[in-house]
């Protein structure tokens, strides 16, 4: 039977046990959809591993935050880190970017040094990027604005490590997709030298700078066409 709210633990570690527990059963659940999905035909199974995804995330929500609510003064940081991270992961994982995002932001800020914080600095810059792709195109600047703030502050509090490659990247992808070449390179050199995604960047603003060159060649209008590439 499915515990209801009235049933839930009275206590902090029953909540963060129980609470994982559930997470764990939207995890698999998440993971037994993914391979549903891909089938052909797709199981008759489907609609049921959705009920479980569902009913693991809203338990695992519901008691994670309740066992935040219960923690003790005394307990440790880490501990308070560690579900909040849980809980970014379920937020990660229903779509609900915002949220994620909040987060992920708040354990980057708080919690530099903790491991969890770089992975959720990373899914929270990426669920800013799922709210920018169901945006309207013509109404994502604030989606846009929030990306480029967070990268900064993802190559602040982490200048040399391999997350603020990953995080101009992303920028780097959306620019390229928005057709603002110089921007994409500014981002390209805001990378590492000697970072192994820095030729990654370099490669793919390289193409868009190819692509556009080759379609201003194709131009009807002969005065848009540049002189050369550029250096």
């Amino acid at each position: 039977a499915v515990a209801t709210a009235s049933q839930d633990p009275a206590t902090f570690d029953e909540c963060v046990e129980k609470g994982n527990e559930a997470l764990d059963t939207m995890l698999a659940a998440m993971a037994n959809i993914k391979e549903a999905q891909a089938a052909s035909p797709p199981p008759d199974n489907l609609a049921a591993l959705q009920a479980e995804f569902d009913e693991g995330a809203k338990t695992g929500e519901r008691l994670l935050r309740r066992a935040l609510f219960l923690a003790d003064r005394n307990l440790g940081d880490e501990t308070v880190w560690r579900i909040q991270t849980q809980l970014g992961i379920l937020y990660y994982a229903r779509g609900r970017s915002f949220e994620a995002a909040v987060l992920g932001e708040h354990l980057m800020e708080t919690a530099p040094k903790y491991a969890g914080s770089r992975t959720m600095a990373i899914r929270g810059l990426d669920a800013y990027r799922q709210a920018y792709n169901a945006a309207p195109p013509a109404a994502r600047q604030f989606e846009r604005g929030q990306l480029v703030r967070m990268a900064e502050s993802i190559a602040r509090v982490w200048p040399n490590e391999p997350e603020t490659a990953e995080a101009w990247n992303i920028l780097i992808a959306i620019a390229v997709t928005e057709n603002r070449i110089d921007q994409a390179r500014t981002y390209a050199e805001r990378i590492a030298l000697n970072s192994p995604r820095r030729a990654e960047a370099e490669l793919r603003v390289g193409l868009a700078l190819y692509i556009d060159y080759v379609t201003a060649m194709n131009a009807p209008n002969k005065d848009s066409r540049p002189a050369d590439l550029p250096a």
